[in-house]
């Protein structure tokens, strides 16, 4: 069997260096984060929908749920539920699943009629910091859609001038349960 030449064999060894520093713990990629590392039970501080353009006004979620009932439970087997509560409503949870990254999270949502009513996307994408453990929505978190029945039925007013079809943006910001909205 013939070798390479020692400079070959030096130099592959070398142009692989950046490939193997990119790598995760077992070598096959980025580091991700682990359910253990997110799982918990947050509270949130804001949620809210902006339409774009100047009408209709933006929709603050979170002043339509009653806070201390309302939170994020993210679970160890990559499931979470939204756990809600509207004022003169039963608490209602809608579940889905989780993905990690290096650094955020994908929420997958159910397309329920609980998911509609809070003006939520299918998907929510959220920066998670390792440090506080807060999770903030992504700036990743693209344009999407709500129903103007459901927009309407939130806000509890009536938009006349506007399509049935409202596309805006979601941001908000979540904290561990035990932590304080500042």
């Amino acid at each position: 069997m013939k070798t390479l030449p020692v400079r070959f064999r030096t130099l592959a060894v070398f142009s692989l260096l950046p490939l193997a520093a990119a790598c995760g713990r077992d070598g096959t990629g980025p580091v991700t984060l682990t359910p253990e590392q997110v799982s918990g039970d947050y509270r949130i501080c804001s949620l809210a929908f902006s339409p774009e353009g100047s009408a209709p006004p933006a929709v603050d979620i979170h002043a339509a749920l009653e806070t201390d009932a309302s939170r994020l439970e993210i679970l160890q087997n990559r499931q979470f539920g939204f756990v809600y509560k509207q004022p003169t409503l039963p608490t209602r949870t809608v579940t889905g699943s989780y993905i990690t990254g290096t650094t955020d999270m994908r929420l997958d949502l159910p397309a329920t009629q609980e998911a509609r009513a809070l003006l939520l996307p299918s998907r929510i994408f959220l920066d998670f910091n390792a440090q506080t453990r807060h999770l903030t929505v992504s700036q990743a978190q693209g344009v999407y859609t709500v129903r103007k029945a459901d927009y309407e039925a939130l806000t509890g007013r009536s938009e006349p001038n506007i399509t049935d079809d409202i596309r805006g943006r979601l941001t908000g910001q979540l904290i561990p349960r035990d932590g304080t909205c500042g």
